[in-house]
């Protein structure tokens, strides 16, 4: 009775056992299809992506930068600047890339010159301003622009961003905080005039004396004046 019951104990663990080989082999399988559509769609992602870079993002690249060289090309060859303005505007609004965001700012540029400040400020705020000094000079741009436009908030929100992103370069953040200056002044801030100078003074020693320009007078008029 006993090697009976062993008997049947053993083969109730050999089923058990074979229920176990079965699962863990089905899901094995399972797993196998699972890990195959995932490769399959890895795969279709990757030649989505490489059909995007060579048939649309490479020749876009290309014709943005031909449509962009033939309007430099015409100022080479003395082009007036309404003629100027108007296609760098065109490529600007056709073209994306770097050519399209060059195409802005120099549309922008030709614009600020031309006084058309609300158009200046559409085309230089589509430029991408990844390069720090004339990223820099944009956004110096868009605030004299803004200055023009007697929105002296907004003029001096762009001249900030203009200080920050020339990172302390000893040429052309001083001009910039200088012009801060000027804009605090204009709105008798006078407390922030003056802590705009003291920047200069500070960081940018040479600058005064490289431009004639004395700081420590406009300084010491601010601080009279802030009740420093």
């Amino acid at each position: 009775m006993a090697k009976k019951k062993k008997a049947e104990a053993n083969v109730a663990s050999i089923d058990k056992l074979n229920e176990d080989l079965t699962n863990v082999t089905r899901r094995v399988e399972e797993n196998k299809k699972t890990i195959v559509w995932i490769g399959t769609g890895i795969l279709a992602i990757a030649v989505l992506v490489l059909a995007y870079i060579n048939f649309i993002h490479i020749p876009g690249v290309e014709e943005a930068n031909n449509a962009l060289g033939q309007v430099d090309l015409m100022q080479i060859n003395g082009a007036n600047d309404s003629t100027l303005m108007v296609e760098y505007q065109k490529v600007a609004d056709n073209y994306g890339h770097d050519a399209g965001s060059l195409a802005a700012l120099k549309a922008g540029k030709l614009l600020y010159k031309a006084g058309k400040y609300e158009d200046a400020i559409k085309y230089l705020k589509k430029y991408d301003t990844q390069e720090a000094i004339v990223g820099a000079s944009s956004q110096a741009l868009i605030g004299d622009c803004y200055a023009n436009l007697n929105n002296l908030d907004e003029a001096i929100n762009y001249m900030k961003k203009a200080v920050k992103e020339s990172n302390e370069n000893e040429l052309y953040t001083p001009v910039y905080l200088v012009k801060l200056a000027h804009l605090y002044r204009a709105q008798e801030k006078y407390a922030d005039e003056y802590d705009a100078y003291n920047e200069i003074k500070t960081k940018y020693p040479n600058f005064g004396q490289a431009y004639q320009l004395d700081v420590e007078k406009y300084l010491e008029r601010a601080r009279i004046q802030a009740g420093k």
